[in-house]
C-alpha cells in the first residue's frame, strides 16, 4: 500500500462512521456550549490532544475554557458544563468526576464510542460516535487500536466550530486578537 491508497482507505473509514453520529446529538452538545458559563473539556491520550485542540478555538471564540487536570483550572460550579471525551468511557475515575460535576449543579454530556459505556449513567446526555471503536469490533477499521474515534472525534468538534464559526459572527480578527502572541 502507498501513502495514497493508506489514505483514501482512512479517509472512507472516517466518512463512514460520521454518517452515523446522529445530527440532533450535535444541536443538543451545540445548545450547551452556546449557553453554558464556562467549559471545562476532559480526555486522555490522544482523545485529551483533540480535546484540547477543541478547547483552544473555543477560547478564541470567546468562550471561557477550561482543560481539566491542567494547572489553571478553577474549581467546577453550578451551572458549568463538563464535556467528557472518551472512546471506550469505562474508567471509574471518568464516571467519578461525571458524577461529582452532577453534584455540583453542572451539566455533563460526553461523547464516546462504546454504546454501552458505564458513563452513560452519569451523564445527562451522551453523543455517540458508532462503530468506531476497533477495541469493540475488530471489522470497524484497518488501523491500529482506535485510530478511528480519535480521528472521527477530530472532525466532529472541526464541524462544531464551523457551526460556531457561522452562528456567532466572530471575524478571524477578533479571533485573532486571542491567540498566543508571545
Amino acid at each position: 500500500m502507498n501513502l495514497a491508497e493508506s489514505i483514501e482507505k482512512i479517509s472512507g473509514e472516517i466518512r463512514t462512521v460520521l454518517r452515523k453520529v446522529k445530527e440532533e446529538d450535535i444541536q443538543y452538545l451545540l445548545e450547551r456550549i452556546e449557553n453554558a458559563p464556562r467549559i471545562f473539556i476532559y480526555g486522555e491520550g490522544r482523545t485529551g490532544l483533540v480535546g484540547r485542540m477543541f478547547a483552544v478555538r473555543l477560547m478564541h471564540f470567546g468562550k471561557d475554557v477550561y482543560f481539566v487536570g491542567e494547572t489553571l483550572t478553577p474549581a467546577f460550579q453550578r451551572d458549568d458544563l463538563l464535556l467528557i471525551l472518551s472512546g471506550l468511557a469505562n474508567r471509574e475515575r471518568i464516571v467519578d468526576m461525571a458524577v461529582k460535576a452532577r453534584k455540583l449543579g453542572g451539566e455533563v454530556v460526553s461523547i464516546t464510542g462504546n454504546p454501552s459505556a458505564p458513563l452513560y449513567k452519569s451523564c445527562h446526555y451522551t453523543v455517540l460516535i458508532p462503530q468506531s471503536l476497533k477495541s469493540l469490533s475488530e471489522s470497524v477499521s484497518s488501523q491500529p487500536l482506535n485510530s478511528l474515534f480519535e480521528q472521527v472525534l477530530f472532525f466532529v468538534l472541526e464541524g462544531i466550530v464551523n457551526i460556531l464559526y457561522d452562528r456567532l459572527r466572530i471575524d478571524d480578527e477578533e479571533m485573532f486578537a486571542r491567540h498566543f502572541n508571545l
